[in-house]
């Protein structure tokens, strides 16, 4: 069963959604992790869906990360799919939900 969890973050807060959506399948998400996923962000574009960038996390599952930003300072779109169970899922929505509500002290 695939799942999908959507919505956003504030661009300060992706590399910690990343890090605790990694978790969720025990995986290590580490800097060269954020390397790629930082250098990738800047081409991106919330529209058209071709724009987001994809990025795998193979834990003890693999999931698919797809995020998008249209400018720096934007919130990053973010969607998870994956193979999740409920919990995995209710984890990864209340993380996405808690750091799109922490906004970054420099905003």
């Amino acid at each position: 069963m695939v799942n999908k969890v959507s919505g956003w973050v504030w661009p300060a807060n992706v590399r910690m959604a990343l890090e605790y959506i990694s978790a969720c399948v025990d995986y290590r998400f580490d800097d060269l992790d954020w390397m790629a996923v930082e250098t990738a962000l800047p081409q991106t574009s919330w529209d058209p869906p071709e724009r987001w960038y994809d990025y795998p996390i193979v834990g003890t599952q693999t999931l698919t990360v797809l995020l998008a930003c249209d400018s720096p300072g934007d919130p990053v779109g973010i969607t998870v799919q994956g193979d999740l169970d409920p919990v995995q899922v209710a984890t990864i929505e209340t993380t996405i939900a808690i750091l799109a509500d922490i906004v970054p002290a420099d905003s």
